[in-house]
């Protein structure tokens, strides 16, 4: 373990010894360490992958429940996509969406919380598998490490790719119509400009959009766009795609909606 590893270890446990003797409440930040800590903690070693908990349980004191309950839905959003980062981070393979929960605690004091991590595979109706609940590879997200040879995929588009496919820079004025733009993440400042009828999105380099992110599939998802509306369509993609932090199969998309594509957000506009 490096020195930093370890010393970032000692001020982690040293703020959880102070979290009894808070008198402001229960801190978020103080929350997103200790789920991290408890991610790496009780990961399981496999043949081929190293497993992570994905479902977290928050008990809170009433008080602190309370003062957090009218944001829990964001917080909870905001620390999945942390542990999303350190899974990606640590190469880690989930066997289900990642999920943050709160709970309420009569007899926990106030400024104190407990946390609890299980496997929770993906509520599909699939098989878990075997010996301790790990599913087959179909039903689990990976979290790969982009390796030093796997540089993001150009901005502009390859000679295999379409007229209106994705290309780097500022969003489209009024007059662009409806666009796609990559607000956040690893291909951040992408933009993806839709034509009539599909517009594919992925790794492979002729779809569309194409994101370097590794936790992104080579076919993740197709926006259609019809009829002076537009659907989203995930394509079985690995690791699914959320909309305004919910999974989504196939929905049809409002102007200003959140999507999470691997660890990228992209922001639905009309124009």
């Amino acid at each position: 373990m490096s020195v930093l590893a370890r010393l970032e270890g000692w001020l982690e446990r040293s703020i959880e010894g102070l979290f009894g003797r808070r008198s402001g409440g229960v801190q978020p930040l103080d929350v997103g360490r200790k789920l991290a800590r408890l991610m790496e903690e009780q990961k399981q070693v496999s043949v081929s992958e190293v497993y992570a908990p994905n479902s977290f349980l928050v008990h809170l004191a009433p008080p602190d429940y309370a003062r957090l309950a009218s944001i829990s839905p964001r917080l909870s959003e905001e620390l999945e996509q942390h542990l999303a980062r350190v899974a990606h981070r640590q190469g880690y393979a989930l066997v289900g969406p990642l999920a943050v929960e709160w709970s309420e605690v009569p007899d926990l004091p106030p400024g104190t919380f407990r946390v609890e991590a299980s496997f929770t595979p993906a509520a599909d109706g699939r098989d878990q598998g075997k010996e301790g609940g790990l599913p087959p590879d179909a039903t689990t997200l990976v979290f790969r490490r982009p390796s030093h040879r796997e540089a993001p995929s150009p901005a502009q588009p390859g000679p295999a790719r379409a007229a209106g496919a994705a290309v780097a820079g500022p969003p489209a004025g009024p007059e662009g119509g409806p666009q796609v733009v990559v607000s956040r993440g690893p291909d951040a400042g992408r933009v993806l400009r839709l034509r009539p009828g599909e517009n594919r999105v992925g790794r492979a380099e002729d779809n569309d959009l194409v994101l370097g992110d590794t936790n992104v599939s080579r076919y993740h998802a197709v926006l259609v766009r019809e009829g002076g509306a537009t659907r989203l369509r995930d394509l079985g993609s690995r690791n699914g795609t959320r909309r305004n932090g919910e999974p989504v199969g196939e929905c049809e998309l409002m102007d200003g909606d959140e999507l999470q594509i691997g660890l990228n957000l992209l922001v639905y506009r009309e124009r």
